[in-house]
């Protein structure tokens, strides 16, 4: 295999969080430029987080969410991809048999 070549688990997992990460970005800045998150309550409460604190974990929160969405639909594409990609039983032969 050439060195410049990516694993197709490398190259989903990139299909997934790349992606996730831009529309995480997107969404913080749409949340945050309508809301000040210096002015909500968690669960009633007053938060104890700085303003950076809270752009932080919004942005892991809005990753994580988009992620999640990306991965079902590559989960719901697999076996199309499979196909498309050339994974098949005897590409997972080739493997074990090589072991």
């Amino acid at each position: 295999m050439n060195k410049n070549t990516m694993s197709i688990s490398t190259l989903l997992t990139m299909m997934v969080l790349w992606p996730s990460f831009l529309m995480a970005g997107l969404l913080e800045m749409f949340v945050f430029g309508l809301v000040d998150p210096m002015e909500m309550n968690f669960f009633g409460a007053a938060q104890d987080f700085s303003r950076t604190g809270i752009y932080t974990l919004g942005f892991f929160v809005f990753w994580a969410i988009v992620s999640c969405a990306s991965g079902l639909t590559l989960l719901l594409a697999w076996p199309i991809l499979k196909v498309r990609l050339g994974v098949s039983a005897s590409n997972n032969q080739r493997a074990s048999s090589s072991n």
